[in-house]
């Protein structure tokens, strides 16, 4: 229709990184619009009207639900799907990211022993990130 040359999107280094990453972003959206509409409905409104009283603007309302960004952050670290079943971590390993590489370590080279240790670490990190954001969003938020 608009005639640009044709792309291999998932097949050059240069794009397939790009490509994977705009179906994640695309297609993992639904979910959280769900979670994040439950959960500001949820909220009595008297909250609302206190954090207008002290001042609150509308985006410092919102950011206030750690739950999402908690589950995308721990999400983004565990992607493995999306680039086992699109690419298999090529174009010259331009994919290849944590997830699948734990799996290829293990089931692919038999490396067992390093697979369980890039998932012990993964664990750690992932744990870690998590703590510190529950950290920093405070004390009196509940869950």
């Amino acid at each position: 229709f608009f005639h640009l040359p044709t792309q291999n999107w998932l097949g050059s280094s240069k794009t397939s990184m790009l490509s994977l990453m705009i179906m994640a972003l695309l297609s993992g959206q639904g979910q959280n619009i769900i979670i994040y509409t439950a959960a500001l409905l949820g909220i009595d409104n008297t909250y609302f009207e206190a954090a207008e009283l002290d001042g609150a603007t509308f985006m410092q309302k919102v950011t206030r639900i750690v739950f999402l960004l908690v589950t995308g952050v721990i999400g983004s670290f565990q992607v493995f799907m999306n680039a086992y079943m699109m690419t298999g971590g090529g174009p010259d390993n331009a994919t290849t990211m944590i997830g699948l590489l734990i799996y290829n370590n293990a089931f692919t080279y038999n490396k067992y022993g390093l697979a369980c240790a890039q998932a012990v670490i993964l664990t750690i990190i992932i744990a870690a990130i998590s703590f510190l954001q529950f950290k920093m969003a405070g004390s009196d938020v509940e869950y």
